[in-house]
């Protein structure tokens, strides 16, 4: 018979984890609030990462309310490349004689 092996597995944390998340807390926040609160039993944020994806895993739907919600930051906005152009625009070229009149409210590049 082999000794099981210690696991810091609480009800109380998944209550504060669960707590925080509603909230609107960060992983990092609600480690530091457990720090100042319960340190007795405070975690990590890694730890209530791997907490929230167990939950996933298991089919909850914690991991719904993290900030990010599992998504990666892109510097320099690499994931807008292409979409910032104007649709339906017309070429310079393509322009209305009328545009270059000047005689209508609105064409200002005089």
């Amino acid at each position: 018979m082999t000794a099981t092996k210690f696991s810091k597995t609480d009800k109380r944390h998944m209550a504060i984890i669960k707590k925080g998340l509603l909230l609107g807390w960060s992983p990092e926040n609600i480690s530091s609030r457990m720090k100042v609160e319960v340190p007795d039993i405070a975690l990590s944020h890694t730890i209530v990462y791997k907490r929230v994806a167990t939950n996933k895993v298991r089919g909850g739907s914690l991991y719904k309310n993290l900030h990010r919600f599992g998504k990666r930051c892109c510097k320099g906005g690499k994931r807008k490349a292409g979409r910032i152009t104007i649709p339906n625009l017309i070429d310079i070229s393509d322009r209305l004689a009328v545009v270059y009149l000047w005689s209508r409210l609105g064409y200002w590049g005089r």
